[in-house]
């Protein structure tokens, strides 16, 4: 994780700029979205690897420079915000996070496929409950995610349509896409060719434009339009993987991936108990001051041979929410936000087009 569209969250993950200016006068800074201060990470690398200073954090093969440093594990929660005066206040719903996932092998025509899962939990008990996530549209509520529906052979048609999108003309900056990483990414995009629905070949397609629709907040396929590309020859900036460069260097770089996405629920998504219809009584049974929402991601990658599934840093280990430690290690899948259990984007129209 990048970044986020919560402004209480901006001075983590981005730098402040010179000379000082002010999103909330005397507490968060404004930012240069350019400029990474700290991401959320796994404590893997892309092989799989513990991550250590010495193998260069996540910048395994040395063109993610803003990644040369110690990740802060997942989940985002609100302890983990470099402003003490925020940090009993998790990421409200209606905000997005920029995110990526790194993947390694042969992905020329595949693609990632994601499905959300949301949880609540009860900060007094510690109960963790599945539920379903709606949001308003014409003044009724429908389901945008019902948990565990994303099946084979499902309808998705059973959900409404809100497209997720990426719009990478207006998010390069903001997703730390580096001259070296365009660089990486046109000459393999170049040097590998595919074929368009006529039958002619062309280059490698990689991500441009805006508004490019992957899928919903039910189930997410990045494709060629979300990957960038990142592989080199050279290993934890030590180790030459191609000595007397015996094989072509341009193998290496298409052989490891970087797919950009991005999460996040609409301002006006309510959560109700999985299977519980979304009744003002079972909206207001979840929505308050005592509980959070769980976001965990289902990740596979689908390659040209295999399918491999997703583990981060294998487990989900304790967090810690308003100063209690919580264990989210029954939950299958990795948890990557905290989220407000009572309060949304909408309720922060002072703050306007500054973050």
């Amino acid at each position: 994780m990048e970044d986020t569209g919560d402004y209480r969250f901006s001075n983590l993950f981005k730098k402040a700029k010179v000379p000082t200016s002010w999103i909330v006068p005397g507490v968060v800074r404004d930012v240069d979205i350019t400029q990474q201060n700290r991401i959320l990470g796994s404590q893997v690398d892309i092989r799989g690897v513990a991550v250590s200073a010495g193998n260069h954090w996540l910048n395994t093969y040395g063109l993610l420079s803003h990644a040369d440093k110690e990740p802060i594990p997942f989940p985002l929660t609100p302890d983990k915000n470099n402003i003490p005066a925020l940090q009993r206040q998790p990421i409200r719903i209606g905000y997005k996070s920029y995110m990526d996932v790194q993947t390694i092998g042969s992905y020329s025509e595949g693609y990632i496929q994601m499905i959300p899962y949301y949880y609540h939990l009860n900060l007094s008990n510690g109960t963790i409950k599945p539920v379903d996530i709606y949001m308003s549209v014409n003044r009724k509520y429908v389901p945008i995610n019902l948990f565990g529906v994303a099946q084979p052979g499902w309808d998705p048609s059973v959900v409404y349509n809100n497209v997720v999108t990426l719009s990478w003309d207006d998010e390069y900056q903001r997703r730390n896409y580096s001259d070296a990483e365009r660089a990486r990414t046109e000459q393999i995009a170049s040097a590998f060719k595919t074929y368009d629905a006529y039958g002619n070949e062309i280059n490698l397609i990689t991500p441009f434009g805006k508004n490019y629709a992957y899928g919903n907040n039910q189930l997410m396929q990045l494709t060629s339009r979300n990957r960038t590309f990142i592989g080199t020859s050279m290993v934890n900036g030590r180790y030459n993987a191609n000595p007397g460069n015996v094989f072509n260097d341009l193998l290496f770089g298409l052989q490891a991936q970087r797919w950009h996405f991005t999460t996040g629920l609409p301002s006006s998504a309510v959560a109700v108990e999985k299977g519980r219809e979304p009744t003002e009584i079972n909206i207001k049974a979840l929505r308050n001051n005592t509980s959070v929402l769980l976001m965990a991601l289902d990740i596979k990658a689908v390659g040209d041979t295999y399918i491999l599934q997703y583990k981060g840093s294998e487990v989900n280990g304790p967090v810690t929410i308003a100063g209690k430690i919580f264990d989210l290690s029954s939950l299958p899948y990795p948890v990557v936000s905290v989220i407000s259990g009572n309060k949304s984007a909408s309720e922060d129209l002072e703050i306007t087009g500054t973050h």
